[in-house]
């Protein structure tokens, strides 16, 4: 049998974003550190909806350091790929790691679809959610950065990504995404006053 893939996304150097200006650009703040539903935000900043792609799903196995920051005894998690588009344009990459406990607590964060995993998360009781951490992503980098770089169509440069862990109950998950320059190219960023999950 094959060796599941790592799921690369602990390669990475992820910074708290309570001061996001220390490293990361002012134009990014509002994205990187955004309350509520980011399909939201995209769907006000592109003036229109927001459709959910499934890029693919797959098992990978977890770092000792993605174990830790989901509080997980599991080595294996289900990966979820998606891109986020609105207006005929990509937006955003976003990469789901569910340990397998929390699979078994949760069967159907397997079976979404082409559903936005933020706006069904929104609805669950008592659903936690951890800090904002960001990073710059290279495309023709790390193995994190080529999966961003080619769901985005960026070949080259900076792909701004933040992450954070939700919690349903006693177990988590953990949310990436990856932003498009396109989110500060001119679009409306999204307010500071957004709430929601």
């Amino acid at each position: 049998m094959e060796p599941l893939a790592q799921s690369g996304v602990d390669a990475e150097t992820w910074h708290l974003a309570t001061a996001p200006t220390r490293t990361c650009p002012s134009a990014w703040t509002a994205w990187i550190t955004a309350d509520g539903l980011l399909t939201d935000h995209i769907g006000r900043a592109a003036g229109g909806p927001v459709t959910v792609r499934v890029v693919d799903e797959a098992r990978v196995t977890l770092t000792s350091a993605e174990q830790a920051y989901m509080q997980a005894d599991d080595r294996t998690a289900h990966r979820r790929r998606v891109v986020l588009s609105a207006a005929d344009e990509r937006w955003v990459y976003a990469e789901t790691l569910i340990p397998l406990a929390t699979v078994a607590a949760h069967p159907w964060l397997v079976h979404l679809g082409n559903q936005s995993l933020g706006a069904t998360l929104a609805r669950h009781p008592g659903l936690r959610r951890g800090p904002f951490e960001y990073t710059a992503l290279q495309p023709d980098g790390s193995a994190l950065g080529r999966r961003a770089g080619a769901a985005l169509e960026i070949p080259e440069g900076v792909l701004w990504a933040r992450r954070s862990w939700f919690a349903l109950g006693a177990h988590r998950l953990c949310v990436l995404e990856g932003f498009h320059p396109r989110a500060v190219a001119g679009a409306e960023a999204p307010s500071a006053s957004a709430q929601g999950g």
